[in-house]
């Protein structure tokens, strides 16, 4: 894993490959790329305007061919002219959003992919299989006897476009007094057809939340490779695609320890028989519901900096996962509704025209007409929303549906806590006046990982996972959420 490197080397346009200038590539995975150019593009004495450029090509002082993609221009500068004195050639910054490594790339639509490879943290632990047999140790010769076996990789289809396979990877560096074999597994997308940078990491992220949904904390890529026929080398005659690393950054980056499968909502040895099916219907419902996943894996990144946006973030998540995936659920039935409507509007027309014609000889009838008429649209407007569900009732539904002895326990008594997320909602929404169940500092935190937990269990059915299985889940899991309980 790179977390910081040190580039130097000549950078061009690809639109004018001739010009070349000396520059430096700095790398960090939480603040990103930069490349400091001593001269510019305009080979100009001054530039006065910034200019950001979608592609910029180097080969590094080790002869490494390298891509910088979207290049945004931070800073600039100009020699400056003093009598008798030389003239010092001016330099310019660019942040980088990506770099390829390994590959010159003329155009931003030729960024075009159809395999990736990822090393993600906690990726080992958490499918748990590995090659090792227990070491044997003779007494009498004092040999030690260590096998090995690589495993068999694990296939499993994402969505029509794309396979999946956890790839077994082995490495065995010697030194004179040691042998350290390391195991490591990669996941792997495979597709036929050719998918663009940006796609290619949104299937990457997605397979990243899923782990997140069994390790129940967070996680981060360590490494990414990408391959495309576009890009090709020969090696021993054969044409074989070129190994692209790309390089990003994530502010939120930090090394998070292994865990044990004990620390787990769920590994993939729990849920080996559903593995096909409920990944699949992941990647499927990640399509549908990519904006109210997002708003609860940001809560997982952000766990150290807590604050009243976490909670408002997780009750709309809620509400708007409630709202997606129960489209057409109303109060009470439409046709029902709509003739309760009718009775109450017509109810009304009645009374306010009884009330123009008893005013009318004391006011002026314009004036009557037209605020009967206000009234009217008023009631009819209110009538437009009056049977969508609320917060409240939104939450009942999944309250409802996830329900299980442990859940029950972490959650407490149900209306409580339903009128605690709706009131704590309605205050840091309008700051209106504090309600009895309103919650602040401490207790706002316990409650927004009450609703964490919530949704976790919802997003599980969801895609899939049995009610008996996710209570069995949580049950082994009971001391991991004993400080939630009230």
């Amino acid at each position: 894993m790179t977390e910081q490197f040190e580039y130097r080397g000549t950078w061009f346009l690809p639109s004018n490959k001739e010009l070349r200038l000396f520059g430096i590539l700095t790398y960090d995975r939480t603040k990103g790329g930069e490349l400091e150019l001593f001269g510019n593009f305009e080979n100009e004495r001054f530039l006065h305007d910034f200019k950001n450029e979608e592609i910029i090509q180097g080969v590094t002082t080790d002869s490494e061919h390298v891509t910088l993609v979207d290049c945004l221009m931070v800073s600039l500068g100009g020699g400056t002219l003093r009598a008798g004195k030389e003239y010092v050639v001016p330099s310019v910054k660019y942040k980088i959003v990506f770099i390829l490594e390994g590959v010159h790339v003329d155009r931003k639509d030729e960024l075009k992919f159809q395999k990736l490879s990822a090393k993600i943290q906690n990726l080992n632990e958490w499918i748990g299989i590995h090659g090792f047999s227990l070491p044997e140790y003779g007494r009498q010769n004092k040999e030690i006897y260590i096998s090995y076996k690589r495993p068999s990789n694990i296939e499993f289809q994402i969505n029509n476009d794309w396979n999946g396979q956890f790839f077994f990877s082995v490495g065995a560096p010697q030194q004179p007094q040691k042998v350290t074999v390391t195991q490591n597994i990669y996941f792997h997308m495979s597709s036929q057809s050719e998918h663009s940078l940006t796609d290619v990491l949104r299937h990457l992220y997605w397979f990243q939340n899923f782990l997140v949904l069994g390790l129940y904390g967070k996680t981060y890529w360590q490494e990414i490779f990408l391959y495309s026929d576009r890009f090709t080398t020969k090696l021993d005659d054969n044409i074989t695609p070129i190994r692209i690393k790309c390089y990003s950054y994530n502010i939120d980056y930090e090394a998070v320890k292994p865990q044990y499968s004990a620390e787990m909502l769920f590994s993939y040895q729990d849920i080996k028989k559903e593995f096909p099916s409920l990944i699949k219907n992941w990647f499927e419902k990640c399509e549908l519901l990519e904006y109210q996943f997002d708003l609860l894996f940001a809560q997982f990144y952000m766990d150290r900096r807590f604050s009243v946006n976490t909670f408002l973030n997780l009750a709309q998540a809620a509400e708007s996962f409630h709202a997606k995936t129960h489209k057409g659920e109303t109060k009470m039935d439409a046709d029902k509704y709509k003739e309760m409507k009718k009775c109450i509007l017509e109810f009304v027309d009645k009374k306010m025209e009884e009330r123009f014609l008893k005013s009318v000889e004391h006011q002026d009838s314009h004036v009557v007409r037209y605020l009967n008429q206000e009234y009217h649209s008023w009631l009819k407007e209110k009538f437009n929303f009056g049977n969508e569900l609320t917060l409240h009732d939104r939450l009942s539904s999944l309250v409802d549906t996830c329900s299980n002895d442990m859940l029950s326990s972490v959650l407490g008594d149900k209306e409580r806590f339903l009128n605690q997320v709706r009131q704590s909602r309605n205050f840091y929404t309008h700051y209106s006046k504090l309600q009895e169940h309103t919650l602040e500092d401490g207790d706002l935190y316990i409650l927004s990982e009450k609703l964490k937990l919530l949704l976790v269990c919802a997003f599980l059915l969801e895609i899939g996972m049995e009610h008996q299985k996710l209570s069995s889940l949580l049950d082994s899991n009971i001391y991991r959420f004993k400080h939630l309980s009230s």
